[in-house]
């Protein structure tokens, strides 16, 4: 086991994450994720679990594209892995995206699975900007 190939393969397989979203491409998204069914998770305003799948972000990219204003239309993001902690073939990264009103903290759960990395679930917070 090489863990810098793995660290490596790692961040490609985030990156493809962070190239989708720039693009707002679902394709990309769902070639991160492990077959692109897995679920996203969060606290909501009330307080309450939000369980997103990741089969949504067509339909989200869609409706965004068509509204030019949108911060995620225009304005990218800054991204920074903030960490990745493997063991075996298990690993978890927290990546962080800055927007000039809020950020996102995410954490990313990934297995290595038939020898490539995959994104098997993600939960996030919105912050706003330090």
């Amino acid at each position: 086991m090489n863990i810098e190939k793995d660290k490596n393969e790692i961040e490609k397989t985030i990156q493809m994450f962070f190239d989708g979203f720039d693009d707002l491409n679902a394709e990309l998204i769902n070639q991160a994720f492990y077959n692109g069914k897995i679920e996203m998770f969060t606290i909501g305003e009330s307080g309450k679990l939000n369980r997103t799948p990741v089969s949504n972000f067509p339909k989200w990219f869609e409706k965004l594209k068509k509204q030019p204003d949108n911060i995620f239309v225009k304005e990218k993001s800054k991204k920074n892995i903030l960490y990745i902690d493997i063991t075996g073939r298990a690993a978890n990264a927290k990546v962080e995206y800055i927007f000039s009103t809020f950020k996102w903290v995410e954490y990313y759960n990934l297995l290595k699975i038939e020898g490539r990395w995959y994104i098997v679930n993600k939960i996030f917070e919105t912050l706003n900007p330090e």
